[in-house]
């Protein structure tokens, strides 16, 4: 296996998230690498909800511009000063974008939270995690939220 160098870790600021980013602070350390971390938003529904060309601009513009401040907000509490950490808002569909910012970011891994549904839950919604397995050409760990204590 290829030297882990660069670990790309994708967060929706849930707790799932925080466990992985945490787990990927803790990885990165000790391999001394640098970390990629992205939040992905859909402005795509946007285009048929808003007609005015104008008003859908500032909507899409206020929705990275909160998703940019939610991730400095979120890599000031999960990565230490020490690591190298790039941070990237990205636009389009979650699991795609994941896979095409390891390809753009070259990195060697992905590290991310997986919220475990099952039956119905995960028929109906889906599973980011499980697609981003599934179709990555690098390894990926996936987290699950630390239990409460």
């Amino acid at each position: 296996m290829k030297p882990i160098a660069k670990i790309l870790v994708p967060t929706d600021f849930s707790e799932c998230s925080s466990a992985a980013a945490d787990t990927a602070a803790q990885l990165a350390r000790q391999v001394n690498g640098a970390v990629e971390l992205i939040t992905v938003v859909n402005t795509a529904p946007l285009f048929e909800a808003y007609g005015d060309v104008n008003y859908r601009n500032e909507r899409i513009a206020y929705i990275r511009s909160k998703a940019q401040q939610e991730l400095e907000h979120f890599a000031r509490n999960h990565f230490a000063d020490g690591i190298r950490l790039n941070l990237t808002v990205r636009d389009g569909e979650i699991f795609a974008e994941i896979l095409q910012a390891a390809r753009d970011t070259q990195s060697d891994m992905i590290v991310l939270g997986t919220h475990g549904r099952t039956g119905l839950a995960h028929l109906l919604i889906g599973s980011i995690a499980e697609k981003v397995v599934r179709h990555s050409p690098i390894p990926v760990v996936t987290v699950s939220a630390r239990p409460a204590h």
